[in-house]
């Protein structure tokens, strides 16, 4: 985008992202595109990494006190907090490319079509920070280099494939895929290594990137929005038919929210809580004995 204000020389891209070298050669321009979509793509993938920051310590503290801890995270913190994400980041990627080409105006909205390209793995992101917590904790990080040297080769490969043709958008592309190739085998390592399946967790993922993919064609806001109201209907039905929710954690997770939200929240996620409150609802009208 610098290159528009007609001061941008080579040794001020060479910083971007590794995968966007090769558009130089298209243009400046074009790697000015990709740049400023990246830029926000690496922003809000950020915030996910806060969790693997407040958790680890947490949980180490827990494993002294409890041989299971390891165990419950996967089973417990994982996929509410996945699934919290998930309906979080689903609702931003919807108006999310709107208020980008209306803070940035008019003779940018060429990056806007490569933001939500990159936007196709935003809902799963905080898979890797989760999974970068146990790996810590199992002391296995040679394996994050080895899924970090995979996702580079991913992203390099399809890159430099998909460039010539599409531009910003197969650098786009080619991250995204990376990305997605990296969350999985996070999540197919630590189902190995603990054997444990967590119920609903890959479905959830499906769906969500099957919205990103979607959501790449759809560029009114209103159509945006109708379809991650579907796409959350679709991971609170899985959620609720699998359990996967810990009611519990929600309160602690969302304690310093509102009693009335956290109420919402556990009413729409968690189904042992609806049932709960149901059969609560049938006591109180009842009528008394005599």
């Amino acid at each position: 985008f610098s290159s528009r204000r007609r001061h941008t020389r080579f040794r001020n891209v060479t910083g971007v992202q590794t995968c966007a070298l090769p558009i130089w050669r298209l243009s400046f321009a074009a790697v000015g595109e990709f740049a400023l979509a990246y830029q926000i793509f690496v922003a809000i993938v950020a915030a996910s990494g806060v969790v693997s920051t407040v958790a680890l310590p947490k949980l180490i503290a827990g494993q002294a006190r409890d041989a299971g801890a390891v165990s419950t995270y996967m089973r417990e913190v994982v996929p509410t907090v996945f699934i919290s994400w998930v309906i979080l980041a689903i609702c931003l990627v919807a108006v999310l490319p709107a208020f980008f080409v209306l803070a940035t105006g008019a003779q940018f909205a060429g990056s806007a079509g490569t933001l939500r390209v990159l936007c196709i793995v935003l809902p799963t992101s905080i898979i890797t920070s989760l999974m970068s917590v146990l790996l810590s904790l199992q002391e296995r990080l040679d394996r994050v280099l080895i899924y970090t040297t995979l996702m580079t080769a991913v992203n390099l490969t399809l890159s430099l494939l998909l460039i010539p043709q599409f531009g910003p958008m197969g650098a786009a592309a080619g991250t995204a895929a990376s990305y997605a190739v990296s969350q999985a085998t996070y999540m197919g390592d630590q189902r190995r290594h603990l054997a444990i399946r967590v119920p609903g967790m890959a479905a959830i993922w499906a769906i969500s990137l099957a919205f990103g993919v979607m959501q790449v064609a759809i560029a009114p806001l209103v159509l945006r929005v109708l379809w991650a109201a579907a796409a959350m209907v679709a991971v609170v039905a899985i959620t609720r038919h699998c359990r996967a929710i810990d009611g519990a954690l929600v309160d602690r997770v969302f304690a310093d929210a509102a009693p009335r939200l956290r109420a919402v929240l556990r009413r729409v996620l968690d189904r042992k809580s609806t049932r709960l409150n149901s059969s609560h609802v049938s006591e109180s009208r009842m009528p008394s004995s005599a």
